[in-house]
């Protein structure tokens, strides 16, 4: 009996040894970083993409991290834009930027088409779109920067496609359709064929028999000057045609010198234009032409201005009227024709008319046509003329205020607000003004918040730091002007606006000293309430030393007092105890 009880304790030691925790040693199968991290140390790390070790059911192996990009879990607010990884497409954008579906285009005309396609606000390199139409029926657009495109793989998807010369005008449908794996996106659009030409010609408009009619004559496709054939024919009051010339040109001039046998009356100029691709133009412009014989036709003479005009300059508008001869005529009827009005002009004597003239600078600034018209009755026969003049304004120079900012110098985070005032020579505000400003790279957008007021903001940030000179620019809608200049400082980060930026972060700083200083309170208080109660015992140990002298030494006390005293140091005492053991 006594070897088999040896024997158990000997097969029983290794088992009591292994789950010893505690003792340094790390022994495999009994002990892990999950049932003794003190031998085995803690159970963590990584263990791959989205993975880290833990402890499930008494043993570290690897487990998924939740909401982490790569765990091939698609969690929100995971989505395609943030993590690819994950997530596949709900959808998809695509944009039709080129052409610009604004304009028309006319035969032969090459269209670069680029579409930019987007998911979840990322670029999209890889998906399949496509353009149809009843132009073309389908084009499909690449990314590869071979199809009109400067870059490739990007996401701009481009192709072109020339318009044939024997397509209609008209307006055709055009849709666009992109398909992202399988997210599908739909767009419609309208492109205009308008296969037209533009002819400017400078025609004279009321001639003498015996005067020429000239004509410069100009051939334009979209803004630009090009060849093409073009048909001049002139006819006479009667519809017969006296001039006509064919030729491939960009422009042409026409002097054409009238006979005194020819009749007089409104004579039609015809222009016909068509280019190589079939687009075409045509116009027609009446001349009046007066019997040689016609002694009642005034002439009228701008004496100035002779120079461009400010916008914002009053001047003297004075003409000369005299008749067929060169003779002075006054006291006639003379009127200054604008598009806008009529104004009569004042005879100051020798043939010699004046207006006075101030637009107060809102007046468009350019080239205007303007016409002087002059008339006079002489025994019941009328005697007028018209002259037809150009005059030029100039644009003027207006002023600009900063109203605001007082101050120069900003710091990193706060908001720069600029606010202008501008206004005419009369103290009128100026009203519908572009505004252009730049600080460093990031443009200013001024808004106008009341006539003549216009406000800019932008909020500064650490990259704008240094000195800077803002020049800005205001052009009115008749091309006048002002300029000005803000030259401010931008230095560091203000401390109210790192608070207001980081305020989470310092709150939860401010709130996690205040738990520390709570918990550290509550942990000396605890201390020192022990020490007082280690004193107090101490003190009432002594108490009952000094009470047992007093009675069994010195015989002083009796035995009653004596206990009654000891019981209650020793229930003292043994509330000290208690308390100590809760401390």
């Amino acid at each position: 009996m006594r070897w088999a009880t040896i024997f158990l304790l000997l097969l029983l030691l290794p088992i009591t040894f292994a789950a010893t925790c505690g003792d340094g040693i790390c022994e495999a199968p009994y002990e892990n970083s999950c049932t003794c991290s003190a031998d085995c140390g803690l159970c963590r790390g990584s263990a791959g993409i989205c993975k880290e070790f833990k402890c499930v059911n008494s043993e570290c192996v690897p487990v998924t991290i939740p909401n982490c990009c790569g765990n091939k879990i698609c969690e929100y607010p995971e989505n395609y834009g943030n993590c690819p990884a994950d997530c596949k497409p709900t959808q998809v954008f695509a944009l039709l930027i080129s052409p610009n579906l604004g304009e028309y285009f006319v035969r032969g005309e090459k269209l670069i088409f680029k579409a930019k396609v987007t998911s979840h606000g990322r670029k999209v390199i890889t998906a399949d779109a496509n353009l149809t139409s009843p132009l073309f029926g389908k084009l499909k657009l690449y990314n590869d920067a071979t199809h009109g495109d400067e870059k490739a793989y990007d996401n701009i998807y481009t192709n072109t496609f020339t318009i044939p010369n024997n397509i209609s005008a008209g307006t055709y449908d055009l849709n666009l359709d992109v398909n992202f794996m399988n997210v599908f996106a739909h767009l419609k659009y309208k492109i205009t064929i308008n296969p037209k030409l533009d002819i400017s010609a400078i025609v004279s408009k009321e001639l003498i028999l015996g005067d020429y009619i000239r004509a410069h004559i100009s051939i334009f496709r979209k803004n630009l000057p090009i060849d093409a054939n073009l048909s001049i024919q002139l006819y006479d009051s009667h519809n017969k045609l006296v001039f006509s010339h064919t030729e491939i040109t960009q422009s042409y001039s026409l002097n054409y010198h009238t006979s005194l046998i020819e009749r007089s009356g409104t004579w039609t100029l015809k222009l016909y234009a068509e280019d190589e691709n079939k687009n075409s133009a045509k116009a027609e412009y009446k001349i009046k032409i007066y019997p040689a014989e016609t002694l009642n036709l005034l002439r009228i003479k701008i004496l100035s201005p002779t120079e461009p005009i400010s916008t914002d300059q009053n001047f003297l508008l004075k003409v000369l009227v005299t008749d067929n001869e060169g003779n002075a005529v006054n006291d006639a009827n003379v009127f200054l024709i604008t598009p806008e009005a009529e104004f009569p002009l004042t005879n100051i004597g020798d043939g010699q008319y004046s207006l006075y003239l101030d637009f107060n600078a809102r007046y468009p600034a350019k080239k205007h046509t303007w016409k002087i018209s002059a008339d006079k009755n002489i025994s019941n026969t009328t005697i007028s003329g018209l002259k037809e003049f150009n005059i030029t304004f100039k644009p003027s120079t207006l002023p600009l205020e900063i109203v605001q900012p007082k101050r120069r110098t900003f710091n990193v985070g706060e908001t720069l607000q600029i606010l202008l005032h501008s206004y005419y020579a009369d103290k009128e505000p100026v009203v519908g003004a572009e505004i252009s400003a730049m600080l460093k790279d990031k443009k200013l957008n001024f808004i106008a918040i009341e006539p003549g007021f216009y406000k800019a903001t932008l909020l500064l940030t650490a990259d704008l730091e240094g000195k800077h000179s803002i020049n800005i620019t205001l052009v009115d809608p008749y091309l006048n002007s002002a300029q000005t200049t803000l030259n401010v400082e931008i230095v560091g980060l203000n401390i109210f606006a790192y608070i207001q930026k980081n305020l989470n972060f310092i709150l939860t700083i401010i709130l996690s000293l205040i738990i520390l200083l709570i918990l550290f309170y509550y942990l000396f208080s605890k201390e020192i309430n022990k020490i007082k109660l280690k004193m107090e015992k101490k003190k009432i140990i002594e108490l009952e030393k000094e009470l047992q002298r007093k009675y069994f030494e010195e015989g002083l006390l009796t035995k009653k007092e004596y206990e009654k005293l000891m019981q209650e140091y020793e229930q003292r005492l043994a509330e000290i105890k208690k308390k100590l053991g809760e401390v």
